[in-house]
């Protein structure tokens, strides 16, 4: 391990056990034999070119640039430190040739500082942007102080490895501003890589046991930082800011680290998860966000601690297709809106704390979450592969889901309020569960069964949904008695399922003081209530309510069932 890499892991340690340090990462020397023998050259001095210069020196020599601007593509095939001497807002070289790289270097132990690199802009034979700025393919490169500007690509690295890429600037790129390809153990710090116009500030795509230490990624077309195949990568202290899309996406990348990073105000998901695995991420802030502050999408085995979440839209987003997926390490050091995440994984006989802001249990066996207040995540409770459990008294509010079961049974939810999310209660490949007395009100699906099966609701109130009461998809012997369904755009949606729309025995009530024995359906605000419809005064419509061609409430409540009482 190299001194810088060693310096970064001793540091990472210090902040992991919670110790504020000031990590410096690495410096501009390089491992040069700087002898006597080696020539300085100075451009226009000496040579009128910089390419001229490098064509004349021999390995080990300096390049010093006057400023000034120089049209040329420089191609650096030797052991070479090249370097402005005012700085890149007095030197620039703008490429003559837009279908080549500003600066390319193929030989390693190449220095390059205090540039600014314009217009390698140019594309392929096969019409695909791949030029940059400053283009390596080496080993053990130092840039450092360069600005890229108006280039297909920013810096961008190729089969390379051990390089640094420090104190930079990159912006207005047509492509990454830093583009790392099959490059590994590489060091990015302390750069500025802006308004991308069509890609990410930084990429790692294939690339690995890199470091990405406190750079500033911004106003990027797409992602601030994004990682794809990518494993095994340290991102510490960086800042993604206003970004199109995620401030950092990870996908298909596994064993990362993410520590003390900062993700606010992007336009999609703060930090964000896709087919990622056993990835960790301690200390880093997502707040403003306008889809999620941190997902979890499909990825098991990540490791969360001390991480904050605030005032994104969603905070706090876990999804997955099976229990795998859900599988995670997750404390409640972690917290959302200032609330605690419990995320309970093989528990049995437990009560959820009454101070959460974020549950999910997996894979455990009678816990109770009870008189909770949960807003603004991927769901309020989230139930999976769990059973005999009870959700009681919970109020949910603009979550995607309220309340969602996933492949979990012979649980109760009862008496919960469900306003304004997504969906009030989702059951997915869930059977059994008892869901009465429960509110759903103004969700735009207030109950939805998917591949659930031998399910009863009763005695919920199912209103003010913009699309669908109920929607039963794929779902077989759900019972659905003595709800209410009112002022819903659509009460019921019913796809490729049967569903019993009344009481399977018949039930002794009270109805306007009368006492009756009959079976019971729903109350339906839209049923027609003439008054033939119930000539026997029994509370019970005389005739169906039609849902679809082979559904329909045969035994339709004339009143809300609240008006009914029931004789036990």
């Amino acid at each position: 391990m190299g001194c810088n890499l060693l310096a970064l892991s001793i540091c990472l340690a210090l902040i992991a056990s919670g110790v504020a340090v000031d990590a410096t990462l690495g410096n501009d020397t390089l491992n040069l034999d700087t002898t006597s023998s080696h020539s300085i050259i100075h451009v226009p001095d000496d040579f009128a070119t910089i390419q001229g210069a490098v064509n004349n020196a021999i390995a080990g020599d300096t390049i010093i640039v006057r400023g000034g601007t120089y049209n040329e593509n420089v191609k650096v095939n030797k052991r070479l430190t090249i370097r402005s001497d005012n700085g890149p807002a007095h030197t620039t070289v703008v490429a003559e040739k837009a279908n080549a790289h500003v600066f390319y270097v193929t030989a390693d132990y190449v220095s390059i500082k205090g540039f600014t690199v314009e217009n390698a802009i140019g594309k392929n034979e096969t019409g695909l942007y791949i030029y940059a700025g400053v283009h390596i393919h080496a080993d053990h490169c130092n840039i450092t102080d360069n600005r890229a500007v108006g280039n297909a690509y920013g810096f961008f690295l190729s089969d390379s490895t051990k390089n640094t890429i420090r104190n930079n600037t990159a912006s207005n790129n047509y492509g990454d501003g830093i583009y790392l390809d099959y490059s590994d153990s590489n060091i990015l710090s302390n750069n500025t890589a802006v308004k991308s116009n069509h890609r990410n500030g930084i990429r790692l795509w294939h690339s690995h046991e890199n470091v990405v230490y406190n750079n500033d990624v911004a106003l990027n077309n797409q992602y601030g930082i994004r990682l794809d195949y990518a494993h095994d990568n340290i991102l510490v202290q960086n800042k993604a800011r206003s970004n199109n899309r995620d401030g950092y996406s990870l996908d298909s990348s596994n064993n990362n680290i993410l520590i003390n990073n900062i993700a606010n105000l992007n336009n999609e998901i703060g930090i964000s998860l896709i087919h990622s695995n056993e990835n960790t991420l301690i200390n880093n802030t997502a707040s403003a966000n306008n889809e999620v502050g941190i997902s979890l999408e499909a990825s098991c085995n990540s490791t969360l601690k001390n991480n904050r979440m605030d005032g994104n839209y969603y905070n706090f987003g876990v999804t997955g297709d099976n229990g795998y997926h859900l599988t995670q390490s997750i404390d409640a050091t972690n917290l959302v809106d200032g609330k605690p995440v419990y995320y309970w994984v093989g528990q049995r006989n437990r009560v959820i704390p009454n101070d959460a802001g974020f549950v999910c249990i997996v894979n455990s066996l009678n816990i109770t979450a009870r008189d909770l207040t949960l807003t603004r995540n991927s769901a309020g409770v989230l139930l999976v592969y769990s059973m005999l459990s009870r959700i009681e008294n919970v109020s949910t509010s603009n979550n995607y889901d309220g309340i969602a079961l996933s492949a979990s049974c012979n649980n109760i939810l009862i008496n919960n309020s469900n306003t304004n999310n997504k969906r009030g209660i989702s059951l997915g490949a869930s059977n059994f569960n008892l869901l009465a007395m429960n509110t759903n009100l103004n969700n735009p699906d207030g109950v939805v069964l998917t591949s659930s099966n031998n399910n009863f609701l009763t005695m919920n109130n199912i209103s003010n949904c913009e699309n669908r009461g109920i929607l039963v998809r794929n779902s077989l012997n759900n019972i659905v008695c003595l709800n209410n369904f009112i002022n819903n755009f659509d009460n019921v949606c019913i796809l490729n399922s049967a569903t019993t729309w009344n009481s399977l025995s018949e039930i002794t009530y009270v109805y306007n003081k009368t006492r009756y024995t009959n079976y019971m359906g729903n109350y339906w605000a839209d049923y027609i209530k003439e008054i033939e419809r119930d000539r026997d005064g029994n509370g019970i419509g005389d005739h169906p309510y039609h849902i679809s061609i082979d559904n329909k409430d045969i035994y339709p409540l004339m009143k809300p069932f609240e008006d009914y009482s029931y004789v036990t």
